[in-house]
C-alpha cells in the first residue's frame, strides 16, 4: 500500500490529462454524495435496521450475550473464590 506522499508524487508525475480526469472524477463523486446525502443516509439506516431486526441476527446476539455472561460469571467466581485467610505476620521489635 502506498503512502500519501508517494501518491502525491505519482500524481504530480502523471500527464495533465490524467490529472484532470482524476480531479473531475473526484469532484463529481463529492457533488454526487452531497446531493444524495439524505437518500444515502436513509438507505443506510434502513439496511442497518433490517439487519438488526432479522430473527437470525437476534438469535445469534442472544447466544453471544449468554456466552459473555457465562464467561463473566466464571471469571468472577474464579477471582472471588474463598481465598485462604492468611494471618498477618506479627513483627516483634527487640529492644
Amino acid at each position: 500500500m502506498k503512502t500519501i506522499s508517494e501518491l502525491c508524487k505519482e500524481f504530480k508525475s502523471m500527464p495533465l490529462s490524467k490529472q484532470s480526469l482524476i480531479a473531475l472524477a473526484t469532484i463529481t463523486l463529492i457533488i454526487t454524495v452531497l446531493a444524495n446525502y439524505k437518500d444515502i443516509k436513509k438507505n443506510t439506516l434502513d439496511s442497518i435496521s433490517a439487519f438488526t431486526q432479522d430473527e437470525n441476527v437476534k438469535e445469534f446476539m442472544a447466544d453471544v450475550n449468554k456466552l459473555v455472561n457465562s464467561l463473566r460469571a466464571i471469571i468472577t467466581n474464579f477471582f472471588k473464590k474463598d481465598q485462604l485467610e492468611v494471618e498477618p505476620e506479627k513483627v516483634q521489635i527487640n529492644d
